[in-house]
């Protein structure tokens, strides 16, 4: 075995605050940094006030912020959390369902954020020039998905959200019941 490069990784387990599913779309979690002139500028308009230009280079690590979490358990999937609401993906819901039921188990995972898809999916096509129409789907698909998740884990708080190009807007909720 050869080592590519060295990188300290802290050894002590975790509570996750939370796990997010989300897409594996590279636009809507960059590696690519910002111009560190950008985020500077960013960083001191939020500082200032304007709350709606966020210095993160990434939007889901903007959603992670904005919404006070620090130590996620993130999945990436394509389409996020919409196999969760079709019948034709049970297979992969399934899987995505171990995948919560296992940051729950090892991670402590106390609530659930499912990202359904994002603006100009490739995994639901035809809304190219339809914002609406796209909007209108994913509201019901978002809350369709918070509802199936909230049944298999009552417990938990379910939130649904949807990415889109400016930002990340929150659809549908629903909080723990026990």
């Amino acid at each position: 075995m050869e080592r590519l490069f060295y990188f300290k990784v802290p050894r002590a387990h975790y509570k996750a605050d939370a796990f997010i599913l989300w897409c594996f779309d590279e636009r809507f979690d960059s590696f690519e940094d910002r111009n560190p002139f950008v985020r500077l500028v960013f960083w001191l308009l939020n500082l200032v006030g304007f709350k709606q230009f966020n210095p993160e280079p990434s939007l889901l690590r903007a959603y992670v912020k904005s919404v006070g979490l620090k130590h996620p358990d993130v999945v990436k999937w394509g389409g996020g959390g919409k196999a969760l609401g079709t019948l034709s993906d049970q297979e992969i819901a399934e899987a995505l369902f171990g995948q919560m039921e296992l940051s729950e188990r090892l991670h402590g995972a106390k609530e659930f954020h499912i990202a359904v898809a994002h603006s100009n999916c490739g995994g639901l096509p035809g809304f190219e020039n339809d914002p609406d129409g796209e909007d209108r789907h994913h509201r019901d698909l978002v809350a369709k998905v918070v509802r199936i998740v909230g049944e298999r884990f009552p417990e938990k708080k379910i939130v649904g959200i949807f990415p889109r190009f400016d930002g990340v807007y929150r659809v549908a909720e629903r909080v723990r019941l026990r």
